[in-house]
């Protein structure tokens, strides 16, 4: 089964993108390829398989939630990681671009704050120095500008949130400015060895987190007004870095229709499909356990063979798809759900449901799309419960017979764990197409079959804009 991926865009942005598909000659990040003993970090590999590995001196550290929840290292002012041979496949030092993600944590105590220094042996045969030099005043304001003494009227607060900086010049002496393009200057400074080094040097180091920092040849691959844009897309959703791009909103469409079963949408995949949805949100199968037609329900192995049938037709459309299982019903108000199985009544209407909601992971796996296991999100806050505060609806609090659909506060409650599985796996999209029966629907809420009002899709709309 396929958990969203983190550095993917996918449909995300109507792009194909990971910055591992730019033709780098060293790419580092801390969540991968970081050798550590204990907590210390002791190396990092290169990720392009080029062997520009780096060493690590003064140990700083892993830390598990670093920048916005990213596995990250921490940087005290006085250790780094560097790499001090010749980049291999880097022939011309004046020629390199790339970028680095990090957060600056505290200006106290550190007279500079340098973040990634690089060159050759002597500056005016072509080294290249990057940095980040924050020279802190008595009342801790920043010069930004290595080039200038002209103090950064921005608040110390604002300059202490993740950061990033895209290199693309040919030579010079650069400052690397908050979440931009950088510009060159002139200076004197001296990196031996065409060396790297990502925190401290010449004892002018950052108290800082780092993630991530990549090199490329300017003279084989210029880094394109489309490359910059897909990478500040990537610090965006990976990092939560606004670079002055602002996600569109996203579009939510309400596709449920009540009583619909498997084989219901799948005689209107046409009109489903004509949306074009980036994501297609499936929820769906209450009708096919359990509906009181005995012509609308099907068998479990007929249900999975349905889901099959939806999600291909999905991905053959080019929408990703998010799978979720049917969530608990109040078996005091479904007890008749019993003898469609030849069980006595009274008995566990759930434990039935249980025969077709283990088809959803099962399909989610063998055709690699994401799943939310809904039913589980139920169970984890107790819920549905048989009282007029219970997220279904029932004779307490609805005046009628239900023990199946969502009241607001539940139709919320889908919305939100929809939400989290987006947030949590940095997934950001257009246009989502919920798609299912009178769950979608939001059967006897208000708003019903639209995205107003308290139905999920629109409670979604909501949390995602």
């Amino acid at each position: 089964m396929i958990v969203a991926n983190n550095l993917v865009f996918g449909r995300k942005y109507g792009v194909e993108f990971d910055p591992k598909s730019l033709p780098l000659f060293c790419y580092i990040r801390s969540w991968e390829g970081v050798s550590v003993s204990g907590t210390n970090v002791t190396g990092m590999t290169d990720l392009t398989g080029n062997g520009n590995n780096f060493l690590s001196a003064g140990n700083p550290q892993i830390v598990d939630s670093g920048i916005n929840g990213v596995k990250s290292i921490r940087f005290s002012g006085t250790n780094y990681v560097y790499r001090q041979l010749a980049m291999a496949g880097i022939s011309d030092t004046t020629k390199r671009a790339g970028w680095i993600v990090f957060k600056i944590e505290d200006p106290v105590g550190i007279t500079y704050h340098n973040i990634v220094i690089m060159g050759v042996q002597d500056f005016a045969n072509g080294g290249l120095l990057v940095e980040h030099l924050y020279n802190p005043n008595s009342t801790n304001n920043f010069i930004h500008n290595f080039n200038t003494d002209t103090l950064d009227s921005t608040s110390v607060s604002s300059q202490l949130l993740p950061s990033f900086g895209i290199f693309t010049k040919n030579s010079g002496d650069s400052k690397l400015d908050l979440n931009s393009v950088i510009t060159t200057g002139t200076g004197s400074q001296v990196v031996e060895n065409r060396g790297v080094y990502i925190g401290d040097w010449n004892s002018r180091g950052a108290k800082m987190l780092f993630c991530e920092f990549a090199l490329i040849d300017n003279d084989t691959h210029v880094l394109s007004s489309t490359d910059i844009a897909n990478l500040k897309k990537y610090f965006k959703v990976k990092y939560n870095i606004n670079p002055g791009f602002v996600p569109p909103s996203t579009t939510v469409v309400n596709m449920g229709v009540n009583g619909d079963n498997t084989s219901d949408i799948i005689a209107r995949l046409s009109t489903i499909n004509a949306q074009l949805g980036n994501l297609v949100i499936l929820l769906v199968g209450v009708n096919d356990w359990r509906h009181p037609t005995s012509t609308k329900r099907r068998t479990p192995t007929q249900y999975q063979t349905n889901l099959t049938t939806l999600v291909q037709s999905f991905k053959a459309n080019g929408s990703a798809v998010l799978m979720m299982n049917i969530m608990p019903i109040l078996n005091q108000e479904s007890d008749y759900v019993c003898p469609f199985y030849g069980q006595s009544s009274g008995c566990d209407a759930n434990s039935t449901g249980d025969q077709f909601r283990v088809k959803v992971p099962l399909v989610a796996t063998s055709e690699s799309v994401m799943y939310l296991d809904l039913n589980q999100k139920f169970i984890d806050i107790g819920q549905p419960t048989y009282t007029i505060d219970s997220y279904l609806e029932n004779a307490l609090n609805s005046g009628s017979t239900d023990g199946v659909h969502p009241r607001p506060i539940g139709a919320l409650y889908i919305a939100q764990k929809v939400n989290e599985y987006l947030v949590s796996n940095s997934l950001h999209y257009n246009k989502i197409v919920c798609v299912g029966d009178s769950i979608t629907y939001g059967d006897g809420l208000t708003g019903a079959g639209t995205v107003t009002g308290d139905t999920y899709p629109s409670q979604l709309k909501i949390l995602l804009n």
